[in-house]
C-alpha cells in the first residue's frame, strides 16, 4: 500500500495512470478469457451429458482445467459425433 506522498506522486504521473488503467484492462481481459473457457468446457461437458456418454473424473477434470479457447471449441464440435468420451481427445 502507498503511503499518502506516494498516493499522490502516483495520481500526479500520468505515466502511473495509464499504467494503472492498463493492468486494469489486462486484469478484465484474463477474466473474460477465464469466463469464456470456462463456459465452453461446461458446454462440452453438457452435450456429452446429453448424449449419455460416460465420462470419466480425469476426462472431466481435463475439460475443466483446459483455458484454451480453441481447443475448447474442437472439442465441443467432437462432443457432437463421437461415440466415446475417449475419441473427443484423439488428435
Amino acid at each position: 500500500a502507498l503511503n499518502a506522498a506516494g498516493r499522490k506522486a502516483f495520481q500526479m504521473d500520468s505515466h502511473g495512470q495509464r499504467f494503472f488503467d492498463e493492468s486494469q484492462r489486462q486484469s478484465f481481459a484474463r477474466g473474460e478469457a477465464s469466463g469464456r473457457a470456462a463456459e465452453k468446457a461446461a458446454d462440452v461437458l453438457d452435450v456429452l451429458d446429453a448424449r449419455g456418454l460416460d465420462i470419466t473424473d480425469a476426462q472431466r477434470q481435463r475439460v475443466l482445467g483446459c483455458s484454451d479457447l480453441q481447443i475448447l471449441a474442437r472439442w465441443h464440435r467432437r462432443a457432437v459425433t463421437v461415440s466415446s468420451t475417449s475419441a473427443l481427445f484423439e488428435e
